[in-house]
């Protein structure tokens, strides 16, 4: 019931406080509710945790794939990096499942160079800029991973409760 209510409308519109407005300056864990400030400064924890998990896979699994991408083409006697280059690009295109996932890729990009410089510049990050030639010199997973890490250890340094952890 009180779920519901956080998301009802009032007579003048749709709620909308954020966590800020709901938590007051300087509140701790234990002004809060050892239940709520508990679970709020958890799902602070978990969000970063993951994030970070994210951004280690971020560099790992693609770079792997990278690997195996240029053992094969020394199998099959590929030494020249221009070539290994164009084998690999024209894999991106090789059938409309691949086109699809490619495809999909460069619109998701492009979103997320819109959403770094945005949310970068709305909560004050420095070097926002820096993750889109990250993408292309390392990886999406990489940097979009460490972008969204970067951003939540801003929002908590921000946040009253996230003193108190």
């Amino acid at each position: 019931r009180e779920m519901a209510n956080a998301f009802a409308s009032t007579n003048d519109g749709p709620r909308t406080d954020t966590v800020h407005e709901l938590v007051p300056d300087g509140a701790t864990p234990y002004e809060l509710g050892k239940e709520v400030g508990y679970r709020f400064l958890f799902m602070q924890k978990l969000r970063l945790g993951l994030y970070g998990a994210l951004t280690v896979a971020g560099i790992g699994w693609p770079w792997l794939c990278i690997y195996k991408f240029i053992k094969e083409t020394e199998a099959l006697g590929l030494t020249d990096p221009i070539e290994i280059v164009n084998l690999f690009s024209a894999g991106v295109w090789a059938n409309a499942s691949a086109g699809f996932i490619a495809a999909d890729l460069t619109l998701v990009l492009i979103a997320s160079f819109i959403f770094y410089a945005a949310e970068g510049m709305r909560i004050g990050m420095k070097r926002w800029y820096l993750y889109i030639p990250a993408t292309f010199a390392l990886s999406f997973a990489f940097s979009f991973g460490l972008f969204m890490f970067n951003r939540e250890k801003l929002i908590q340094q921000d946040t009253p409760n996230a003193k108190a952890a």
